[in-house]
């Protein structure tokens, strides 16, 4: 048994499917349930039992899932007791894809500096496939990049995973639609960010392979430019949901679309068998162990808790 298992066990209790919970740890449907066979197999229980409208927790499932919350709670507990003692005076130099300070790297990057005081952490974001020649080119340690990574090169750990949207003007007759079939998006101008930003492409490459070809209307810089040019009426535009409520006006809504999910996973990543800095190392880890721990189902478990324990 390892901290993983349980933490699978926790979010599976909670969603109560195992193609969800599945989704939301980012493992595979058949990966999550040998996990929970086999922590059920080493203590000759039963947890689950499978009905119609979901998973039941037996008895012992009750048990184990009190049991694992705490472990896991007193694991954070420990692990927050011992952080920082080995701060001493460092500089991390990170490269950040466009949208990653706003999205979770700002309160991530202040709490690591108040617990490891003496290290400043100095993150620059750039388009997605610079930001991957910049950690390439060691002119940062680290990289907060959007997927696809090159596994050849980096050591890659997947900590954020938000979804593509459809964002639209509040009178746009598609906000009729729950969710926007995808087949209908060669019918209108389509923006979206330029081709230093895989998000665009992954998702454009994605339609097609689904069918559907859409050449966009218009591709601009940054993010910000798609939400303005929609609030302008130019068309309806593709933007990351966890952006779209950050910068949402009453005069614009979004939508997710129909039949697939369309996602932004966000990988912590170094150069491959490159050793970091002392600091940057704490940094990488920090933040693979605060994934690892995180109770929001957008957070990955990290290869940190794989830690066996009897």
């Amino acid at each position: 048994m390892n901290f993983q298992q349980l933490k699978y066990y926790t979010v599976l209790c909670d969603i109560g499917s195992f193609s969800k919970a599945a989704e939301s740890l980012f493992i595979s449907q058949q990966g999550l349930s040998m996990a929970i066979s086999n922590l059920e197999a080493e203590f000759s229980s039963k947890f689950f039992i499978r009905t119609s409208k979901g998973l039941v927790l037996t008895p012992d499932g009750e048990y184990f899932r009190e049991w694992s919350l705490n472990i896991l709670a007193n694991l954070k507990e420990c692990w927050e007791h011992f952080e920082g003692r080995d701060a001493q005076q460092g500089v991390i130099k990170c490269a950040g894809a466009q949208g990653v300070v706003c999205e979770f790297a700002a309160d991530l990057i202040s709490k690591f500096e108040n617990t490891y005081q003496g290290y400043s952490v100095y993150l620059r974001e750039y388009k997605d496939r610079i930001c991957d020649t910049v950690v390439d080119n060691k002119e940062a340690d680290i990289g907060f990049g959007l997927e696809p990574i090159d596994n050849d090169k980096f050591e890659c750990h997947r900590i954020f995973q938000p979804k593509l949207v459809c964002l639209m003007p509040e009178s746009h007759p598609w906000t009729k639609y729950e969710k926007i079939p995808i087949s209908i998006l060669p019918e209108e101008n389509f923006i979206t960010v330029d081709e230093q930003f895989k998000s665009a492409d992954y998702f454009l490459e994605q339609c097609a392979k689904l069918g559907v070809v859409i050449k966009p209307k218009l591709r601009v810089g940054e993010i910000t430019a798609v939400h303005r040019l929609v609030r302008e009426h130019r068309g309806v535009g593709l933007t990351v949901e966890t952006v779209a409520d950050a910068l949402s006006t009453p005069d614009t809504v979004y939508r997710e679309f129909d039949g697939e999910d369309f996602l932004w996973p966000i990988d912590i990543f170094k150069k491959k068998n490159a050793a970091l800095p002392q600091c940057a190392r704490i940094f990488f880890e920090y933040v693979q162990r605060q994934a690892a721990i995180d109770n929001r189902e957008k957070i990955a478990p990290a290869k940190l808790m794989e830690q066996q324990f009897t």
